[in-house]
């Protein structure tokens, strides 16, 4: 008679399982395994897990997929704003449209002279053309170089010293004595000197004092604020505000970069410290 031994019964298992201990020297190797794919990839990500980036139309603003090249609902081919575009790019291209602006504008009081014709206003305007190609090409492909906005740091300190020196200097009376005893001024005297005269003929303010009481009073001076910047030149002004601004932005996102960096450190060292403890 032959015996078929039955499964699941000790005849069927040729190695039968052994005492290997208790149970906590089995797991504890598990978890050591699967810490480090835990901790992988730790760099913050744009977009939240499983959410899909999308772009409106320009035309009927349907919103359509990213891979989508072209409107779902109305054809036509889809631009480059994206939902996870960063705004700063495009705040970097309204600094570089005030300084090419600026460009176009007069450079005082003469009307027929733009910033553009003179050899600095030319180069500002060229750093803002590449402030401009530099946004948008950022806004196209995400790669952001910050060579024409660090530049910048050159038009903001031309502007400050051109609408600030003259007020900072001796004033208007003291070279009206020293030119009518017979003192030579230099090039750069003679300058706010020029600068002064016309600002006095058409009662602008020729001091601090005189510009924050126009700015302070209920209502402003609006006619002696439209004078200050008439006689230093709308196109300076223009060039200035774009320069300050786009260097604030940056001073700004550096500051939001350092507490974003160190939120990260942070986190990073109390999932460590959780990570020993097991």
């Amino acid at each position: 008679m032959i015996v078929v031994p039955k499964e699941g019964s000790a005849q069927m298992t040729e190695n039968p399982p052994q005492d290997q201990g208790p149970l906590e020297e089995i797991v504890e190797p598990l978890e050591a395994e699967e810490e480090p794919l835990a901790q992988e990839d730790s760099r913050p990500s744009s977009r939240e897990e499983g959410e899909i980036p999308w772009k409106y139309c320009f035309f009927c603003g349907h919103r359509v997929p990213v891979p989508a090249k072209a409107c779902e609902r109305c054809g036509h081919a889809l631009g480059p704003f994206e939902q996870t575009t960063p705004k700063e790019y495009f705040r970097f291209f309204f600094c570089g449209l005030l300084i090419v602006m600026g460009g176009f504008m007069p450079v005082g009081p003469d009307a027929r002279l733009m910033t553009l014709q003179t050899m600095i206003g030319g180069l500002f305007f060229v750093m803002g053309l590449g402030v401009l190609w530099t946004s948008w090409r950022a806004v196209y492909t995400g790669r952001f170089q910050m060579f024409w906005i660090v530049m910048l740091f050159i038009p903001l300190l031309w502007g400050l010293w051109r609408f600030l020196m003259p007020m900072i200097g001796p004033g208007l009376d003291y070279y009206q004595k020293a030119v009518a005893q017979g003192a030579k001024l230099t090039g750069a005297q003679m300058a706010d000197f020029q600068h002064l005269k016309v600002m006095a003929a058409h009662g602008g303010p020729l001091t601090f004092k005189e510009l924050f009481g126009a700015l302070g009073g209920m209502p402003p001076d609006w006619g002696k604020i439209r004078t200050w910047f008439w006689v230093n030149g709308y196109g300076p002004a223009f060039i200035t505000l774009g320069s300050f601004l786009a260097w604030f932005m940056l001073l700004l996102g550096f500051i939001a970069g350092f507490r974003h960096n160190k939120q990260k450190a942070a986190q990073r060292a109390a999932s460590g410290g959780r990570s020993r403890r097991r």
